[in-house]
């Protein structure tokens, strides 16, 4: 009889062509795993287990909506790594604690947490849009779990003073998840394969930011602590996801969108996070003719593709303003207070989800009044406008402090769009603001990747590491895993190769890309 792993791995693999978009409820199994779900933060049964020098407990609170559970480390050698985890001459608790909901962690102290370039989606106004906003919470199959971890003295085992609330380490922005929406890191298919195979899939642990393909930090750590210090309580975080996933039978923890540097000690825990990689399209404002310096205007920008391509660029830039439109692009203060209060901002949103039999709407008119408070700095907003000065199209994006622009989300409201109407204000608009204001990146989130990449976005790969609780379905995971960094390595490699963009001289993407309009989640 064939191995449990073997016959998911098969599941996997067919279900793989499936369109990503899908979605199927899991029946009684769903059903079952909800009804588990409603006690979860109230019974938290975690026995106290002993791993490689790590003792974890966990603890229920009552009134509060969060529980608390301390990891100790008796600083002793990890044997398994042959490093050393803490400073020896000490001894330290690392006191985690779960919150229900974003408001009951102070926003600054979250907020320290952050380094200056990390993504402005981890920020926690906007996280508390997200739940406050009734958008990412229970009800929508978002259940706030996130972590914060305090670091206290001990000696001979325990607290030396009990009353000591610790200094604030690290935290996590964490969910327990029912579903599978609103990840973009799509895991359909595992769930369906566990589903055939008598495993329920949900809940699951999900660390990331809700409805937001964009890679960061996941894993929020104090400033200013050694390398191997970050390393390590990266590692015991990673241990306590799992311990949480199992003590309390959630299938799977996933850590999505991740940075590369949060791969590795994710990989040191036992048994290893799963590492998955996936393919977006980013623009560069790198020009390859000037050795990676900035672009200095768009046209510089266009001289860097062939000319049957530029000539199409240029046409479809054209066509936009023919039609009789002009584009202006507002940021943070510049915005109106009347795009938030008359809800501008959320018909252009709904918009094209009102269009596409796929569409999924996972903000509501709250969430985008309250970023007008809570978020407007950060928000830029690239509109079209009629002959009578109405908005009839825009996009909303969001500038880190890394000057990184990140595209979100495209609207239009006309009853037939223009065409290239979508290409300009996504895109050639959107990027010409990026030399304008000397930005380095844009980051137009999942999704439309010919679009993208025909029009100068170039490959990059994104990470995301995953726990599988039952050994089968791990194995089968594990197993397609490893054919599917092989693919994307191998697809990003060679797009690289065949960038639309090239220093003179070097050979360019092929022409032929069909005439259309693409969508885009932005």
């Amino acid at each position: 009889m064939p191995r449990l792993s073997t016959i998911l791995l098969v599941v996997l693999t067919f279900l793989s062509v499936v369109s990503l978009y899908s979605f199927h409820l899991l029946g009684s199994g769903y059903a079952r795993a909800l009804d588990r779900h409603n006690s979860l933060l109230w019974l938290c049964r975690a026995p106290t287990l002993k791993r490689r020098g790590l003792s974890l407990s966990m603890s229920t609170s009552t009134g509060s909506g969060s529980t608390s559970s301390s990891i100790s480390n008796s600083g002793n050698s990890d044997k398994e790594t042959g490093s050393r985890t803490m400073d020896p001459e000490l001894r330290y608790f690392l006191t985690v604690k779960t919150h229900t909901n974003i408001s009951q962690i102070a926003e600054e102290e979250w907020n320290s947490m952050l380094r200056f370039e990390d993504s402005p989606f981890l920020h926690h106004q906007w996280l508390n849009c997200m739940e406050t906003s009734g958008c990412a919470i229970p009800a929508t199959g978002w259940n706030p779990c996130h972590l914060t971890i305090r670091m206290v003295k001990g000696k001979d085992g325990e607290v030396t003073d009990p009353n000591d609330p610790g200094d604030l380490v690290a935290a996590a922005p964490v969910y327990i998840k029912t579903h599978s929406m609103g990840e973009f890191i799509f895991d359909n298919e595992w769930a369906n394969a566990a589903y055939r195979s008598g495993i329920d899939y949900y809940p699951k642990v999900l660390c990331a930011v809700p409805f937001t393909p964009a890679s960061g930090a996941r894993l929020l750590l104090k400033q200013g602590l050694s390398q191997p210090m970050q390393q390590e309580i990266r590692r015991m975080v990673g241990v306590f996801l799992q311990e949480l996933a199992k003590n309390n039978e959630f299938s799977s923890v996933h850590v999505n969108f991740c940075q590369e540097e949060e791969v590795a000690p994710l990989s040191a825990t036992s048994p290893p996070y799963l590492h998955r990689t996936s393919m977006q399209f980013h623009w560069r404002n790198e020009n390859k003719d000037k050795e990676g310096a900035p672009y200095d205007s768009f046209d510089e920008y266009l001289a860097a593709f062939r000319s049957k391509r530029r000539i199409k660029i240029k046409k479809e830039r054209r066509t936009v303003y023919e039609a009789g439109l002009t584009l202006d692009v507002y940021r943070g203060k510049e915005i109106p207070d009347s795009f938030f209060d008359d809800d501008t901002i959320f018909k252009l949103y709904v918009s094209t989800i009102d269009k596409l039999f796929y569409g999924r709407q996972y903000l509501n008119e709250e969430f985008f009044r309250m970023l007008k408070e809570k978020f407007r700095d950060p928000l830029c907003l690239v509109v079209a406008k009629d002959a009578k000065g109405e908005i009839v199209a825009g996009t909303f994006n969001v500038i880190g402090n890394d000057k990184r622009f990140y595209g979100r989300y495209w609207g239009c409201v006309l009853p037939e769009e223009i065409k290239n109407l979508h290409f300009e204000t996504c895109y050639y608009k959107s990027i010409e603001y990026c030399i304008e204001k000397g930005l380095a990146a844009m980051e137009p989130g999942a999704g439309n990747s010919d679009f993208k990449f025909m029009r100068g976005f170039e490959p990059a790969q994104v990470h995301s590491m995953h726990h599988i609780v039952h050994p089968g379905l791990r194995q089968a995971v594990d197993d397609f895993l490893k054919y599917e960094r092989r693919e994307v390595a191998g697809t990003v490699d060679y797009l690289s190769g065949k960038s639309a963009v090239r220093a003179r001289g070097g050979k360019g993407a092929e022409e032929g890309e069909e005439e259309g309009n693409g969508k885009m989640e932005l």
